[in-house]
């Protein structure tokens, strides 16, 4: 009982320790002195500097967050905005909006129809992301747009991709792309079903490297292609005929030292190939039957060009009675459309001429008319306009696409004609998201 009451030897020294720290302590809490003073004076350091990092981190978090709306600030409003971009304005009627894509192009395309009287219209367009390059094609099929797909081909580098029908609402595709083991650009071909597989291809076209081509769709569904190829200095002109199945006969050497080929298929069977001969500055045109040439005229003077115009594209097309070749160049930012006409069979026609008020002058595809028809972009107003031509000369002019204000074009909209029905493509860049291909139809 004794040893339960006994207090611990050094319990009494403990107490006193304690007692003398909690006084030292109440003495620093009141006068900020005392022999402890250590502890105490750690800790508010610490609080002190804990305060000054919160401090310095709100001003760090504010100072970024006016960094960004002052950022923010100057967006252009499509970013700012989630709001789909407003259609441009047809004078024909409703606008469609094909598909997104890099390319300064119209998309390419075709109208076909099978057997059984089904219309399809086909769409290709190139486009890339992560995942690499990709030639993408879509339909409209009973008025109403169907989902995109990818078609399974290689590419590498496609470029200037066009269709053009074949039997049974199959289309012939054409592209130029660099050449898997040389590198070099070649022209190749395949022969898509309507669902996107590929019944034939893709078939390389050419042999060495080319730098632009032309093709003629015939009444049996079959293709003509004519290319200038390597050397570049001194271009060899080939032309090649593409079956209705796909199939490539063998490559006919056309010209020498020649470029810029021009083809037009007749509803006889009779192919017009026109190129400018380049020791002569010379415009050129043969008439092809079965892939003999029988005839051969220098028609006319190619345009002029001084140093640092480009000379971007030569293109064909006939009337009921004329034949015309159009110009389109680039004479350092300033772009012009010329044009040339003779009738069909002439051995010489007139100078060019140039268009007045019009770029990108180009040629409907698809049907022959009485008249022809060609896409254009005006001037002064960057309408994209339908001009009428009849008997070698401009007859009239019809605005049919006004496009929204800050919008453009690049390169010139294509104009496609089918039993009579005239449907007018075009691409319209935007500098901060891909382009936006775009159809309107006269209905």
């Amino acid at each position: 009982m004794l040893e339960l009451q006994a207090t611990p030897p050094n319990r009494k020294a403990m107490s006193s320790n304690y007692n003398t720290s909690s006084s030292n302590y109440l003495r620093i809490l009141r006068t900020g002195t005392g022999r402890s003073a250590s502890l105490p004076l750690a800790t508010g350091r610490v609080a002190a500097r804990t305060k000054f990092v919160r401090g310095a981190v709100k001003f760090f978090l504010l100072r970024r967050f006016i960094l960004c709306l002052i950022f923010l600030s100057f967006l252009p409003a499509p970013l700012l905005a989630q709001e789909p971009t407003p259609l441009p304005t047809s004078l024909w009627g409703s606008v469609e909006r094909i598909a997104h894509a890099e390319q300064a192009n119209p998309p390419a395309f075709a109208i076909t129809r099978n057997s059984l009287g089904r219309e399809l219209f086909t769409f290709a367009w190139i486009t890339a992301d992560r995942g690499g390059v990709r030639q993408s094609m879509r339909h409209i099929e009973d008025g109403a747009l169907t989902h995109s797909f990818d078609l399974t081909l290689p590419p590498l580098r496609p470029r200037d991709q066009r269709l053009f029908p074949a039997p049974e609402n199959q289309v012939h595709l054409l592209w130029i792309d660099d050449d898997e083991v040389t590198r070099i650009p070649s022209l190749f071909s395949a022969l898509v079903r309507p669902n996107g597989e590929i019944a034939r291809g893709p078939i390389p076209i050419s042999e060495g490297g080319v730098y632009e081509y032309s093709a003629a769709p015939m009444p049996d569904g079959s293709l003509w292609v004519a290319w200038a190829g390597d050397p570049i200095s001194e271009p060899t002109l080939y032309l090649r005929r593409i079956d209705f199945d796909g199939r490539p006969a063998l490559s006919i050497r056309a010209a020498a030292n020649a470029a810029h080929p021009a083809l037009v298929g007749l509803a006889d069977g009779a192919l017009l190939a026109f190129w400018i001969d380049m020791d002569g500055g010379t415009l050129r045109g043969a008439r092809y039957a079965e892939g003999v040439r029988l005839e051969l005229n220098a028609l006319a003077p190619t345009v002029s060009l001084n140093a640092g115009d480009r000379l971007l594209d030569v293109r064909a097309s006939v009337d009921s009675t004329h034949a015309y070749v159009f110009w389109n160049i680039d004479r350092q930012g300033m772009r012009e459309s010329w044009f040339a006409s003779g009738e069909i069979g002439a051995p010489a026609w007139e100078p060019p001429t140039r268009i007045n008020g019009y770029w990108g002058v180009t040629p409907a595809s698809g049907d022959f008319t009485a008249t022809l028809a060609a896409s254009a972009v005006n001037v002064e107003s960057g309408a994209l306009t339908v001009l009428t031509f009849a008997r070698g000369q401009l007859v009239g002019s019809e605005s049919v696409v006004r496009l929204n204000k800050g919008e453009s074009v690049i390169s010139p909209p294509a104009l496609y004609i089918a039993q009579s029905r005239r449907c007018l493509l075009w691409s319209s860049p935007d500098p901060f998201a891909p382009a936006a291909l775009y159809m309107t139809q006269d209905s």
